[in-house]
């Protein structure tokens, strides 16, 4: 087996068994630093559970509640692309495998970038999230290589 598929598969199967060394996988950084932050702003605001954000009127009276609810939603942000970045890393990775790796780490840095930039103090609007916007860079140039990828196993 290539050295590349025997790493992907490896990494494949860590993370779909939730076994222990897959918490320090790099892909799960960012998700950890949503989820913590996240936790902290709801904390900090009070927001009590069941409601998933402050409502407008409560997040325009209180900076807490604003923050809280930029972290709440970089966070879901983070969840609604994280599928399809793991799908498009793990089919592009294989037959692109270095590029693939050079694309993910770059997601992982931008996802960071953007998610500190949402919940920034003074930036309870969550414009600070357009300092790491650019993580969509490569996560389109994967979802590209994955297209070339499948096409070329296919034809």
């Amino acid at each position: 087996m290539p050295k590349h598929l025997y790493i992907e598969n490896r990494h494949l199967c860590r993370i779909f068994s939730g076994s222990l060394p897959d918490l320090f996988c790099p892909f799960r950084v960012p998700k950890a630093v949503a989820t913590t932050l996240t936790s902290n702003a709801r904390r900090a605001s009070k927001v009590p559970y069941p409601n998933a954000y402050a409502s407008a009127a409560e997040a325009a009276a209180s900076p807490a509640k604003a923050r809280f609810n930029c972290a709440q939603r970089a966070h879901a942000n983070f969840t609604e692309n994280h599928a399809t970045f793991l799908v498009n890393l793990l089919v592009a990775g294989l037959r692109f495998p270095n590029v693939s790796a050079f694309l993910g780490a770059t997601w992982v840095v931008g996802r960071l970038v953007y998610t500190f930039g949402y919940v920034r103090e003074g930036r309870e609007d969550g414009s600070g999230r357009l300092e790491g916007v650019w993580w969509w860079l490569p996560h389109l140039a994967l979802m590209g290589m994955a297209v070339v990828a499948a096409a070329g196993e296919v034809c």
